[in-house]
Formats: C-alpha cells, sequence, structure tokens
C-alpha cells in the first residue's frame, strides 16, 4: 500500500521505517472488535491493544526538534503514518458497511447498540462509537436511519454510515454490520 511510489523520499531509513512500523501496529491494533460492556454509558469497544495490554493508541511523541535531521525524520513519518491512516480507513471501512441490496438480510440495529460510526474527518487514531437510543425502519420494516447518543446530546445517522458492535453466536468475535456483512476482528 504504502511502497507504490507513497516512499517517495530519496531513501527511508531503517530508524524512519521502523517507527512507521511501530505507529501503523498502534493504528491497526487500536480497531474496535466488538463490544463487551454491559454499563450503557461505557462506549469503550475491545480492540486488540486490550489483549496486548498496550495503550489505545501510541504515537510518535509531539516535540521540540531543533537538530534538522531529527525534524526532517518527524515530519516523515508523521507524513507516512496519516498516508496509512487515510489509506486503512478508505479501504477498511468500506468492508464494514456495504449495502444490503441483493444480500442477505441479517439482523437489524436495534435500540442499545453499540455501533462504529464511519464519519469523515475523524483524527488519525480514533473509532467513534455510540450506542444507539432509537431506531427509525423503513416502509420494509427494515432499520434505515438511527438516533445515537453522544456526551453532548443525540444525533441522527443512517446506516450505510455505521457497523454494530455485536457479538455473535458464530465461533470467533465477529460483528454483524449495517450493510448485512459479517466481519471478524482478524480483518
Amino acid at each position: 500500500m504504502l511502497a507504490s511510489g507513497t516512499l517517495d523520499s530519496p531513501r527511508v531509513t531503517e530508524e524512519v521505517f521502523r517507527t512507521l512500523l511501530f505507529e501503523a501496529s498502534g493504528l491497526l491494533n487500536s480497531r474496535p472488535i466488538t463490544y463487551a460492556s454491559s454499563d450503557p454509558k461505557d462506549y469503550r469497544p475491545l480492540t486488540p491493544n486490550d489483549f496486548m495490554n498496550r495503550p489505545s493508541f501510541v504515537h510518535v511523541p509531539v516535540g521540540t526538534f531543533t537538530h534538522p535531521s531529527m525534524r526532517q525524520r518527524y515530519q516523515e513519518v508523521e507524513r507516512l503514518s496519516t498516508l496509512f491512516w487515510d489509506l486503512w480507513k478508505s479501504h477498511y471501512l468500506p468492508t464494514l458497511i456495504q449495502r444490503t441490496k441483493w444480500k442477505v438480510q441479517r439482523r437489524n440495529i436495534s435500540i442499545g447498540d453499540c455501533v462504529l460510526l464511519a464519519e469523515p474527518n475523524v483524527p488519525k487514531g480514533q473509532w467513534i462509537t455510540r450506542r444507539v437510543e432509537a431506531v427509525f425502519p423503513g416502509s420494509d420494516g427494515l432499520v434505515r436511519v438511527v438516533k445515537v447518543a453522544t456526551k453532548n446530546g443525540s444525533y441522527i445517522r443512517p446506516i450505510h454510515r455505521l457497523c454494530s458492535l455485536q457479538e455473535s453466536s458464530s465461533p470467533g468475535l465477529l460483528g454483524t454490520c449495517s450493510g448485512g456483512q459479517e466481519w471478524s476482528g482478524d480483518n
């Protein structure tokens, strides 16, 4: 993904590449797998980092770099990790949120479900999860729009912009996405 012309500096040093890989692993392992809490006010989903006893997202600390080469390396890592995040979001999220048209019908999103919101312009490494307060089915009885709770109130979102974080009766940790597709935490 990153190798196809995006590593356009004359050479990426091993130090920059290792730092980029560390940050990319933090981004990948911070993605929500499923929702595990019975507390309705707890929006925090279970992530791979929870199993590895790592913080939710670890990134290169912001600092004041006086030496030009250190500053350039920091900027290069930041540029590449932001590029990785943008590519990850644009390729991963659409696999979770596929349209149900001509697909097998799955469970409707219900009141109380914790959902992952696919919002544009989300800062790097952040996944927005919210709880569903109300559902609005269409004339066919399928939920098309939901009202999600936030800390500062609530707002309406179409289901094609969310993925429900639910446990499945199938083996492994599976969630049922709004588009009727099942996804696994090891995608």
